[in-house]
């Protein structure tokens, strides 16, 4: 049974590593094949703080030219990023869009994302599950990241929501820290299963729905 209006709780998502599968492994992995090699550019030439600003509002152009100045060896290898970038995605998180079609379907559903302009721009194109979504704030159209208590303010006030009737679901431990701390239910995500549970524990989503 679904929730009546007054039982119903306000769901908030997270995207990447719980909609869909994110990860500059996926496709780094195709481009370097030695492991230690990989993991020396992804944590020196292409860091995740380096990403972590792209997602604050750095352009790829910005971006790239800033690591190429920094490794002009590597400059091939940098500029796969943007250039393939949509290969850091292979596909959803199996079985998360059907919990969002449900939840969706019972009123207003809300993410919060830390992405790129541009990366988000193609990303919404490949995945029409995000169109179910009443209104998402990316963090690159407004210059603040998770886990900065600023985002979560600004999408409380955005949305018109009252976070004691909010859930936020992110698969990063430090992104629930200051949700919680505003009155939110949180989950930690790991799988669409535990989801599914922790839901129909606070009433709003049947596990076999």
């Amino acid at each position: 049974m679904a929730p009546t209006p007054r039982d119903r709780l306000v769901p908030i998502f997270d995207f990447g590593g719980v909609l869909f599968d994110w990860s500059p492994d996926h496709l780094y992995r195709k481009v370097i094949a030695d492991e230690a090699e990989r993991r020396w550019f992804l944590t020196e030439v292409c860091p995740p703080e380096w990403n972590l600003r792209m997602d604050a509002g750095l352009t790829f152009a910005e971006a790239l030219a800033e690591r190429i100045r920094l490794f002009p060896d590597q400059e091939a290898r940098i500029r796969v990023w943007a250039d393939r970038w949509d290969e850091m995605i292979p596909g959803p998180i199996d079985g998360t869009s059907a919990v969002v079609e449900t939840l969706a379907a019972t009123g207003p559903i809300y993410g919060i994302t830390n992405f790129g302009a541009e990366s988000f721009a193609r990303t919404r194109s490949r995945f029409p599950i995000l169109d179910r979504f009443t209104d998402i704030l990316v963090s690159a159209h407004v210059g603040l990241v998770k886990p900065d208590s600023a985002i979560f303010e600004l999408a409380v006030e955005r949305f018109g929501v009252d976070p004691r009737r909010c859930l936020y679901i992110d698969d990063k431990a430090e992104n629930l820290v200051v949700p919680e701390a505003m009155g939110m239910h949180v989950h930690h995500f790991t799988d669409a299963g535990a989801l599914r549970t922790w839901l129909a524990g606070l009433g709003q989503l049947s596990e076999t729905a």
